[in-house]
């Protein structure tokens, strides 16, 4: 059910083509298991509530944007002269969404972020 949601609501922010309906199903399972996986210890997903579904859905419609946006040529080379193209729009927008996703799921997220101390010897 909570999936069904997820699915949804990522469907609307995304506007899927009937190709591309299994891919966001899949991208959104795929954005569950990566925030689930994500959670502090003793955090269940069903303790981040609405939360959680939101930036599921986010995750999963920024995905399929991504795949959209890289489906084209981002390089072409002639002999001596390469042309590659700067990221789009778009490709900004799914990063943006992403961030968000994360940001909105900090206050449920291990803290994985590394650091140095010094030590005096």
């Amino acid at each position: 059910m909570m999936h069904n949601r997820i699915y949804e609501m990522a469907a609307q922010a995304i506007s899927p083509s009937d190709e591309e309906k299994a891919m966001l199903d899949q991208l959104c399972s795929a954005a569950e298991t990566e925030l689930a996986l994500g959670l502090r210890s003793g955090i269940s997903v069903e303790d981040c509530g609405n939360i959680y579904i939101f930036a599921a859905a986010l995750m999963g419609a920024a995905d399929l944007m991504l795949l959209r946006s890289t489906a084209g040529a981002d390089q072409f080379t002639a002999g001596d002269i390469s042309i590659r193209s700067q990221p789009s729009s778009t490709i900004a927008a799914a990063t943006v969404l992403r961030r968000q996703a994360t940001a909105l799921m900090a206050p449920f997220r291990r803290d994985d972020s590394f650091a140095f101390w010094e030590v005096q010897g």
